[in-house]
């Protein structure tokens, strides 16, 4: 099974949305915007405002299902020479 397999299936477990786990591009581009641009103090607080539907446990396991990049390899090569 290739990587995008694997991101297909994650995405039709969350109903085959685009922006899935996430409702839409909005709610994706927020998510987005949290991880990067916030401290998690602030996402915490954001995340507390009456109008938000997540909690930060509920918002970080969402972002915590998302697939993520290739997996890095480290190899040593020796060299000789100058």
């Amino acid at each position: 099974e290739t990587a995008f397999e694997k991101m297909k299936e994650l995405q039709d477990g969350f109903g085959g949305s685009a922006y899935s786990p996430f409702e839409d591009h909005k709610e994706w581009e927020l998510a987005q915007w949290l991880i990067n641009n916030d401290t998690q103090w602030a996402t915490d607080e954001f995340l507390k405002l009456p109008v938000v539907s997540h909690s930060n446990y509920t918002f970080m396991k969402v972002i915590d299902k998302l697939p993520t990049g290739p997996e890095w390899r480290c190899e040593l090569i020796h060299t000789c020479g100058d």
